[in-house]
């Protein structure tokens, strides 16, 4: 099964609750018709709120310069309110506006949140970019290793090998999506899924899982190939479960055979 860790739970919690309450207040502002220009600071408080809800989105992908952005429009969200709740010369639906202590309360607490996250998130940005860079390398790696395959059993791999390689670049897209508003639960599954293929296409190469139908590279001189794509797909591993995938196996699972001919 897979498991989610901070990045999975994080995204939806703060990317999504966020924007909700931001929506909902740009909303309460100009269904009520209040939102005039001028308005007692209401125009520059709705703008300075739906800034701050672009800044999350950058925030969420680990940005510096998001963070600093963001914690002067929580800043600034919380002193314009202020002022305009006690304005005498604003109207009263935005003074009203200014003052609900239920609307303001959640857009607080999620940037709250995701302020306090900024370590954890700057830390899964690194992990993200460090799967991104190494999907080449094993690329390149797993191209090295089958050169050297006779001619038969190359041509014998060429599916499999396509299938690796459309399976790198898919994950590739996937952890791309994370943190710009895709679908954290499907892109966290698909990364799980592609991971687990990439292990067991590894070890059919090893001659040490033939379930994909692998032919096994024997030639000595591949190796030191063989044990760099292990080295590899190992920190491959480490990326993705930084991210928020863990493949759970029973202690019990050996790699599945196929069954032996004529049986």
């Amino acid at each position: 099964m897979i498991q989610s860790s901070l990045w999975s739970k994080l995204l939806p919690l703060l990317g999504l609750g966020l924007a909700a309450a931001l929506l909902a207040a740009g909303g309460a502002v100009w269904w009520n018709g209040d939102g005039a220009a001028g308005d007692g600071g209401l125009g520059e408080l709705v703008a300075i709120t739906q800034a701050a809800r672009t800044e999350a989105r950058g925030a969420l992908s680990g940005q510096a310069a998001a963070f600093e952005a963001l914690t002067a429009s929580r800043a600034a969200i919380a002193s314009l309110r202020g002022a305009l709740a006690s304005d005498t010369a604003a109207s009263d639906g935005a003074r009203r506006l200014a003052a609900d202590p239920a609307l303001w309360q959640r857009i607080d607490t999620n940037l709250a949140g995701l302020l306090e996250s900024r370590d954890a998130l700057a830390g899964l940005d690194a992990a993200r970019q460090e799967a991104l860079d190494l999907a080449p390398e094993l690329l390149l790696a797993v191209s090295n290793v089958a050169s050297v395959l006779p001619p038969a059993d190359l041509a014998a791999n060429q599916p499999s090998l396509a299938r690796f390689e459309g399976t790198v670049e898919a994950m590739q897209e996937n952890v791309r999506s994370l943190g710009a508003g895709g679908e954290i639960v499907d892109a966290v599954r698909r990364i799980g899924d592609a991971e687990q293929y990439l292990g067991q296409f590894v070890r059919g190469l090893r001659g040490e899982d033939d379930a994909l139908g692998v032919v096994p590279v024997r030639d000595r001189a591949a190796q030191a190939d063989l044990v760099a794509i292990d080295r590899l797909l190992g920190r491959a591993r480490s990326a993705i479960a930084a991210i928020g995938v863990r493949r759970c196996t029973p202690s019990s699972a050996t790699p599945s055979k196929r069954p032996a001919r004529g049986s």
